[in-house]
């Protein structure tokens, strides 16, 4: 039986092991990162220079981009003919809606969505093409695509924090199956009953309410679950992403996760809680061929990427408002 004396000492290790371990943001190195994507994104949030399309590469006629992991908070038409406009501007053409857990009133998920356009006057508007676990509307003569993804957390073997997963294109169902606090496996099982897509997501930023200074509730995983996450996340996933979110300590994770996995899926993880944010779909994205089916592309790591990140203003505001009054 441990001992009060014991238990303290515990406490007070843990705590200054927390600090130490978030000490990484003021090495120089890391500073210095910090300062230059900084620079590099923040003239984002300038409106004549926020467009995502300035920085993308090239795309052939026989290519198109996908952003499959941005959460367009649809809750109605004017959300949705919103995000139709943000993807006809920013040259997205497949968007997987991504709903955190099952959805809510505020992110009506993919099955959601589609009904509401069956035989609607905006679903006949925008020619609305019903194609089971994909739907696609046309908006200015460009053809849009939607597929369905929900986003939750896992816990894996060694890892103090909660891991996220997307899975994608599942069938219909999965959303009434899923639950916020399986492990790894348990979840992944339903995902194979539904025949999803599943991949990590950012997995080396994961969320822990006991995180730096119990302030960061996300931080980066530390090097032994790292190590858990190569061993038990990587072999039984689809892929994993790299997403545009400006958190501090997101250049390092990602250059961890390169560095560790390989090639990855790009995606912008937009949070768009308002039209302002919205504009951020397709900040990073995935170039994919024409007439390749999506997910055997995605398993076949069949595709190109580019990868920037949202302007800090954007990602602060993505996370810090709520249907914030007068804001764009």
């Amino acid at each position: 039986m441990e001992s009060f004396i014991y238990k303290l000492y515990k406490k007070k290790y843990m705590k200054i092991k927390e600090i130490g371990e978030s000490l990484y943001l003021l090495k120089p190195k890391q500073v210095f990162n910090s300062l230059k994507y900084l620079i590099d994104t923040e003239p984002g949030s300038v409106p004549r220079f926020s467009a995502v399309t300035r920085r993308q590469p090239l795309i052939a006629k026989d290519e198109y981009i996908a952003d499959l992991h941005a959460h367009p908070y649809i809750s109605g038409f004017d959300d949705l003919i919103d995000t139709f406009k943000v993807m006809h501007d920013n040259n997205v053409e497949l968007l997987a809606i991504t709903t955190h857990g099952k959805g809510d009133q505020r992110e009506h998920d993919y099955w959601t969505i589609k009904d509401s356009l069956k035989n609607s006057e905006v679903g006949n508007f925008f020619q609305f093409e019903d194609k089971g676990k994909m739907f696609s509307v046309t908006f200015k003569d460009k053809k849009l695509s939607f597929v369905g993804a929900y986003e939750m957390y896992v816990y894996v073997p060694g890892v103090k924090g909660r891991v996220d997963i997307v899975s994608l294109m599942p069938e219909q169902g999965f959303e009434k199956k899923i639950v916020h606090g399986l492990n790894l496996h348990e979840y992944l099982e339903i995902n194979d009953d539904h025949n999803a897509t599943v991949f990590g997501a950012h997995p080396y930023t994961i969320w822990d309410p006991h995180g730096p200074n119990g302030i960061l509730r996300f931080r980066l995983a530390n090097e032994n679950e790292r190590k858990y996450i190569q061993d038990h996340l990587f072999p039984n996933v689809d892929s994993v992403d790299r997403v545009s979110s400006n958190c501090i300590w997101m250049s390092e994770s990602d250059k961890l996760l390169f560095q560790d996995y390989g090639k990855t899926l790009t995606n912008s993880d937009a949070h768009s809680k308002t039209p302002y944010n919205r504009r951020e779909i397709g900040r990073s994205g995935n170039i994919f061929k024409k007439g390749r089916y999506l997910t055997d592309a995605i398993k076949g790591k069949e595709h190109r990427n580019y990868h920037f990140y949202t302007p800090i203003f954007q990602f602060a505001t993505s996370i810090a408002f709520d249907n914030p009054k007068n804001f764009p």
